[in-house]
């Protein structure tokens, strides 16, 4: 028996071409991988309300039930109406939540002048929640002020902790 050195080395070029096929697919499997964790990582952002804030409804939500996560910072939007009574002061909501025990959720917001007979969206940081709030449905309100402790507007609603 004969060995050909052309068929070794077609061989040889095939194992080449398969290692690098190889190797580009585990590289494309890794970067995809990767840029799904990163989706997950990202805030749960809750849907703007898609209506108004009015004279009759000063704060108005797009649901008043939001669902907050213990490893996600959350975001939602409220809008508020102003209807003359906050003046032209910068004004900042603030959001108060009651879980059973004394665990809380932590939120945050930047202040802004509403013009008055207009609404204004503000977006409402919530932090991940403890865990030890997991699996439990809060009370929480939203109370905005005119600046000097009068409260002008409050809305409540429910936080489901995941």
């Amino acid at each position: 028996m004969h060995r050909s050195k052309r068929g070794s080395l077609e061989l040889s070029v095939n194992a080449i071409v398969v290692l690098v096929l190889a190797i580009t697919m585990l590289g494309l499997g890794i970067a995809f991988t990767k840029g799904k964790f990163a989706e997950l990582g990202a805030k749960i952002e809750i849907p703007e309300p898609d209506f108004p804030a009015t004279e009759d409804q000063p704060i108005v939500m797009a649901t008043n039930e939001i669902t907050v996560s213990t490893t996600k910072d959350a975001v939602f939007t409220i809008k508020v109406y102003n209807d003359g009574s906050l003046g032209s002061t910068e004004v900042a909501p603030t959001v108060t939540c009651i879980f059973s025990g004394t665990n809380t959720v932590t939120t945050h917001t930047v202040p802004q002048a509403i013009p008055v007979g207009e609404d204004i969206g503000f977006k409402i940081l919530v932090d991940a929640a403890p865990s030890t709030l997991s699996g439990e449905k809060g009370l929480c309100t939203i109370v905005v002020d005119d600046g000097a402790g009068n409260v002008y507007a409050t809305k409540q609603f429910n936080m489901i902790v995941h």
